[in-house]
């Protein structure tokens, strides 16, 4: 599947229905489809064809993330951007991954405007939400698509296009660019519906508060294949976040354990937020002790998911499901509570030595992946791609072991 069927299998299947609801307003499948048609069809006609690259600079925002559907709906890449990063850094990742498309929301066009002239590859500057008078080139989304159909655009597709340009490593000098494809966001969605299974009567409700240019944008392709909804948090406030739980049902959301510590710190949090709607509390991309994890699984209920992927190999490797929490219907041993699960079905994980051979279960060496979840490559860097992907596995730079039961453990990083 390309990565635009993810969305439009739920618009398909429920196109009356609320895709997304952002400060109490829905918006329904129908609507969000038809405006990433015609940002796509408005992309093609102004000559953008695959592989040429796309940014939006923008917080979490219905119309923001209608532009990335717009650009997959394009066959184009997504270069995922924070509006929470330094303006400088945003600036070194436009121009080292050859960003030409520049959506934007109109509260940081005085920024934009500002780095104007360091990026002489942008072709397009669009304005999201209204005018920018900073920068003389930019039009207003609105007037852009003023004369653009909402007919589905027909384009080829590989599997192997990359989508996504993900920066990684270090921000003191050029980025490493991770190229993902529609072969490795559809395993990474897989893998979600795989561990996260919903009754066929039920539709998951998904709180993206993280911001949606990195894990939260990701996790939310799956609830819209399903036909759910996506509940939109503008600001990281913990008491939007806790607010729109019981409001909105919601079922499913990741935070990292950064915040979910936070969380716990607040008394009797459980008595004050009703959390019964949760079926999946996903945490994860940092180490969370097993004594906050055991408190976790009291205040929230026996809801939490663990998990462990790169960039490189986008979200799932393994996952520890809710279910994997138990023993017995007891909290499961520290051992087990303290591995990031599993490894994924669509993929295979080894242990290697410095050799490159497969270790046995219990000894520690590079966490190795291999299979379709794994990226393309690093953008423009050849060796640094053949350094990491080595016979079709990527190591991961990750130390850890396989225990007998398979379940994964990290212990450190590679120096």
């Amino acid at each position: 599947m390309a990565i635009i069927d993810f969305f439009d299998r739920g618009w398909r299947g429920n196109p009356r229905g609320m895709a997304y609801i952002q400060d109490h307003c829905g918006h329904s499948f129908g609507e969000v489809g038809e405006l990433s048609c015609r940002i796509a069809n408005g992309l093609l006609a102004d000559g953008f064809e695959r592989s040429a690259k796309g940014a939006v600079w923008a917080n979490n925002d219905v119309t923001a993330w209608a532009c990335t559907l717009g650009l997959w709906r394009a066959n184009l890449c997504w270069i995922p951007l924070s509006a929470r990063s330094p303006a400088a850094e945003n600036r070194l990742v436009l121009d080292a991954f050859d960003c030409e498309i520049l959506f934007f929301e109109q509260q940081f066009a005085p920024i934009v405007a500002e780095l104007r002239a360091q990026l002489p590859k942008v072709k397009a500057w669009i304005c999201i939400d209204g005018d920018a008078p900073e920068i003389p080139e930019a039009r207003a989304l609105t007037t852009w698509l003023a004369d653009r159909p909402a007919t589905r655009p027909q384009v080829a597709v590989d599997l192997d296009d990359v989508v996504i340009l993900s920066a990684a490593g270090g921000t003191t000098g050029a980025p490493k660019g991770v190229m993902n494809t529609h072969r490795s966001a559809q395993t990474f969605c897989a893998h979600f519906m795989i561990g996260c299974p919903y009754e066929a009567y039920e539709k998951p409700v998904n709180l993206a508060w993280a911001p949606m240019t990195h894990t939260a944008g990701l996790l939310s392709l799956p609830c819209t294949a399903r036909g759910g909804t996506v509940v939109v948090i503008t600001r990281p406030d913990p008491a939007l976040l806790l607010s729109a739980i019981p409001v909105h049902r919601v079922t499913e959301f990741f935070l990292p354990p950064t915040v979910i510590c936070r969380l716990l710190d607040i008394p009797d949090l459980n008595l004050q937020v009703d959390f019964s709607s949760l079926k999946y509390f996903l945490y994860g991309a940092a180490p969370m002790s097993v004594e906050k994890l055991k408190q976790a699984i009291e205040v929230f209920g026996p809801v939490m998911m663990g998990g462990y992927g790169q960039t490189e190999a986008p979200t799932s490797i393994s996952f520890l499901t809710p279910g994997e929490h138990f023993v017995a219907g007891e909290i499961a041993p520290d051992q087990r509570l303290a591995s990031v699960g599993r490894p994924n079905p669509l993929i295979r994980v080894e242990i290697m030595n410095e050799a490159n051979e497969l270790l046995p279960p219990g000894e520690s060496g590079e966490i190795c992946v291999r299979g379709d979840l794994v990226m393309k490559g690093y953008y423009k860097a050849p060796e640094r791609t053949a350094e990491t992907i080595v016979d079709g596995w990527l190591h991961t730079g990750d130390i850890g072991r396989l225990d007998a039961d398979g379940y994964l453990h990290i212990i450190e990083r590679k120096i």
